[in-house]
């Protein structure tokens, strides 16, 4: 049985009594997709394309079950968790998080929070909705993209707040700070497949595809994975002017020991430097701004090859809302340089992508929608296994979403 089945068998028999109901709360969403998408083959068939879709996909999709459940032991302790259903996975259930949460009655201008367990790292401006969906369209940047795929907080964060409006000031500050594991291997996908664009969340249990090079030979990686039993850290400051402007600074390094291999897999060393502004203007309009720049590196044991690469990406992004209708357009750009000394470079990558998003939240509970997505990419290992490195995708999607809570 998969841990997110056992989860959920737990909290279903809580429900039973009727004290455990006044404090177990539930929320989802349920999404169907339809689209066409012009790309070769896709990552998650172990090619080299940059959407979850491909031209061989059949074009309507169930995209998307999302569940969210709290379960509240107190007023200010409570358990969180998150899972996900995918068609492309067989319906098989996934869970993406489970971690409690302490947050106090505030006493004076600080507050504070803690978190124990697995949970998504703070820094997404755009993957802010229900099961961390995207609230500016339907496809995430490949900075987003990556942080669902390829990176998780298991451990401990504390975060610490000074609100503004409890000093009649308008200006709001807030430090995190956080120590995990079992991120051992994040980075890898970055050098052996590059970025990715899609809506998918990596289970806490599940592993990622990589590009096929040898017909027959599946290659995949387990991301959430300890190598060493030595804790990685991220930090992170922010400050908000108004409500209106917001500007975040994250510094993350999993620390993990290149070179050493445990269980098939080995170290990958990952650090990334990232900042992120948005600027809520009058008349329903948004702007903003996120930028990543880090390197991942390993050490093959025994033979001792290095696979270094520095990674880059940004964007730029505005939305304008009315009535209930949501408009967004992001234009981005995103890099790979490889760094060690082979000849080939292999994991050598760029691109660039636009993104055209309409929502429209007919209902509390139904919202509509549709996006295009024109993706241009350059990869040198794609060149050297399929003879053309360069792939223009262009994919048009359409989405209905159904949401729901108690």
């Amino acid at each position: 049985m998969k841990p997110c089945l056992l989860v959920a068998f737990c909290l279903a028999g809580l429900w039973q009594s009727a004290w455990a109901q006044d404090r177990l709360s539930f929320r989802g969403l349920v999404e169907a997709q339809a689209f066409y998408n012009s790309a070769d083959q896709s990552w998650l068939d172990g090619g080299f394309s940059k959407t979850r879709f491909d031209e061989s996909t059949f074009p309507l999709q169930l995209g998307k079950v999302g569940l969210h459940v709290d379960y509240h032991l107190t007023d200010t302790l409570w358990l969180r968790t998150l899972s996900t259903y995918y068609l492309d996975d067989g319906l098989d259930a996934e869970l993406i998080e489970t971690y409690f949460v302490y947050r106090p009655a505030p006493q004076g201008p600080l507050r504070w929070r803690a978190k124990l367990g697995a949970f998504h790292l703070p820094l997404s401006l755009e993957n802010t909705g229900v099961a961390w969906s995207s609230r500016f369209g339907i496809t995430p940047s490949v900075i987003n993209s990556w942080i669902g795929e390829d990176l998780r907080t298991i451990g401990a964060e504390v975060s610490l707040e000074w609100p503004g409006r409890f000093r009649q000031s308008e200006h709001s500050w807030k430090l995190i700070g956080a120590v995990f594991g079992y991120n051992d291997a994040s980075g890898t996908v970055l050098n052996y497949r590059g970025w990715a664009a899609h809506d998918r969340q990596t289970g806490l249990f599940s592993p990622l595809r990589e590009p096929t090079l040898v017909p027959g030979v599946k290659r995949e990686v387990f991301p959430f994975y300890e190598n060493d039993d030595r804790p990685g850290y991220y930090l992170s400051g922010a400050w908000t002017w108004q409500d209106r402007f917001e500007l975040q600074l994250f510094h993350y390094d999993n620390l993990a020991e290149t070179g050493h291999a445990r269980g098939g897999q080995i170290g990958w060393r990952t650090w990334f430097q990232q900042v992120s502004a948005e600027w809520r203007l009058p008349h329903g309009w948004l702007l903003a701004a996120q930028a990543m720049r880090g390197n991942t590196r390993a050490v093959a044991p025994v033979v001792l090859s290095v696979c270094d690469s520095d990674f880059e990406s940004v964007y730029f992004l505005i939305n304008k809302e009315f009535d209930q209708h949501s408009f967004s357009a992001r234009v981005e750009g995103f890099a790979v340089d490889d760094e060690d000394q082979t000849p080939s470079n292999m994991g050598e990558e760029s691109g660039r992508s636009l993104m055209l998003s309409w929502q429209y939240a007919y209902s509390p509970r139904w919202r509509v929608g549709a996006e295009w997505l024109l993706l241009d990419s350059e990869r040198e290992e794609r060149r050297i296994v399929t003879g053309d490195g360069d792939e223009l995708i262009h994919q048009l999607l359409f989405n209905v979403q159904y949401r729901f809570q108690n």
